[in-house]
């Protein structure tokens, strides 16, 4: 896979353009259903985004969209972009209504 860095000129100028992805998945969400996909083999890196509102859990497994105030660390995170996927096998997705969300992968 591909590294997900800033490229620079010939003068050495950070251009702050990244490579094309090498893997990319399309998430077509029903309202309140998780989906897992595994972290594809070489992965480092994951950029998300979605038409709406979504909540991730780095793991495999269903993700409950919060009903209550969670407080001991287990949270899902709401809309995140990029992470780095170091111990990551899997990432869960969830959304109150029905949309895509696209994960982009690099190395």
């Amino acid at each position: 896979m591909k590294e997900l860095i800033n490229r620079s000129d010939y003068v050495r100028t950070l251009l702050g353009v990244i490579p094309t992805p090498d893997h990319v998945d399309n998430l077509v969400l029903a309202a309140d259903v998780s989906q897992t996909v595994p972290v594809p083999s070489g992965a480092v890196h994951v950029l998300m985004t979605g038409e709406m509102n979504y909540f991730v859990k780095y793991g495999p497994g269903p993700a409950q969209i919060p009903a209550e105030s969670v407080t001991n660390g287990t949270g899902l995170e709401l809309n995140p972009q990029g992470r780095r996927l170091e111990g990551v096998t899997h990432i869960t997705v969830a959304a109150r209504e029905p949309g895509i969300v696209q994960l982009a992968f690099w190395g």
